[in-house]
């Protein structure tokens, strides 16, 4: 539940910046499921995932919500948290899905402090993480960073 809250205050920070771009962005977070009741791959709106770099934290962060939630199956939020970013060595962070309202028992999975990728394509960070969520869920995720917010 912490988590989720996290998530919700970052994406409530994001939003705030929506008014400061001036162009649509291509940032899209692609989550692949390889198994359980949520299996297959969702994709966010590409112009309502942002990416936010938190210098003071060494943070980079990228993260959608849906804008409107219909049904428990209803895939509705996507982040990717990696930490220390400017550090060497390999990178470590946080991913969460979410599917269905988080004010009705939303179905939640999560990897905490997991191992992830930044690497630079062209002119974008690309965060990357395949594993597993401690329940055996295989989760593959990809957000790709055109656009870098600072806060």
């Amino acid at each position: 539940m912490r988590t989720l809250v996290r998530c919700l205050v970052v994406t409530i920070g994001l939003s705030v910046l929506l008014a400061a771009r001036t162009s649509a962005v291509n940032n899209p977070i692609i989550v692949t499921i390889a198994n359980g009741p949520f299996a297959g791959r969702y994709q966010s709106d590409a112009a309502d995932t942002y990416c936010m770099r938190q210098s003071n934290h060494s943070t980079l962060s990228a993260t959608w919500q849906a804008a409107d939630v219909q049904g428990a199956k209803t895939f509705s939020l996507a982040a990717v948290d990696v930490y220390d970013i400017n550090g060497a060595g390999p990178k470590f962070g946080d991913v969460h899905v979410v599917f269905g309202d988080s004010q009705k028992k939303p179905l939640v999975y999560e990897v905490r402090h997991g191992p992830l990728t930044m690497t630079q394509e062209g002119k974008a960070t690309v965060l990357a993480f395949d594993g597993k969520t401690k329940d055996g869920i295989q989760l593959r995720i990809r957000a790709t960073c055109a656009q870098i917010d600072e806060l």
